[in-house]
């Protein structure tokens, strides 16, 4: 599942989205994995982290291409819906083709 993002010419912020779309804030999920590290270079549909949600384990990936800047939370740790995990700086052409 690509992962809902904000970015503006150099960098995007990996937010997580609900699992079912909706907007109720309040559902959390545990945070059960990070495949990627500060520094990782990352491409379009590479898995980023995973989530447990009640009843339902996500794999999240990248809907563009760049490093891993910054990581937001900790393995086990409950997060919540459209909460930041994760800080992309995008690639040349990635920052080009999205201005």
């Amino acid at each position: 599942m690509n992962v809902r993002t904000q970015h503006d010419a150099v960098r995007q912020i990996v937010r997580l989205p609900h699992p079912g779309g909706e907007t109720d804030h309040s559902v959390q999920g545990e945070l059960t994995a990070w495949y990627v590290e500060v520094g990782d270079t990352v491409a379009v549909g590479q898995r980023l982290f995973q989530i447990s949600w009640p009843g339902l384990v996500i794999d999240y990936t990248a809907d563009a291409a760049g490093q891993v800047v910054q990581r937001h939370g900790r393995l086990r740790e409950h997060v919540a819906a459209e909460a930041e995990l994760l800080e992309l700086r995008l690639n040349a052409s990635e920052s080009a083709e999205r201005n």
